[in-house]
């Protein structure tokens, strides 16, 4: 009698995922002003639950493993919050008061004082 290996559906997981990836960029896409953010919302998301989901799989056997496919997408994980902070940080910059067209930055009005 042969013992068998207790299998995931990981293709069934890597179709959630992207289902709720789906869902994500939509409702980012509808409530956020940042340009690109529902993108790299989805990619963010993906990236993490493919790196998740490879603990799974038969052939890698452990989560969280550091090879190769684990490296990249941990890189793409890294890269897109990196840039998506940048894109965050930027949008919020330019709705600031004082950085309104025609306003030289950090002028304080006081310039009778020198």
């Amino acid at each position: 009698m042969s013992r068998r290996i207790p299998l995931h559906p990981t293709q069934l997981y890597e179709a959630i995922a992207a289902l709720l990836a789906a869902l994500l960029a939509v409702l980012v896409h509808r409530y956020s002003r940042i340009p690109g953010a529902a993108f790299l919302t989805a990619a963010i998301w993906l990236s993490a639950c493919q790196w998740l989901n490879a603990g799974f799989r038969v052939e890698t056997g452990t989560a969280m493993q550091f090879g190769r496919d684990a490296l990249f997408q941990m890189g793409f994980v890294i890269a897109g919050t990196l840039t998506l902070a940048w894109r965050i940080r930027i949008a919020s910059e330019s709705r600031r008061p004082d950085r309104r067209p025609g306003r030289p930055p950090f002028s304080t009005g006081c310039h009778s004082l020198l």
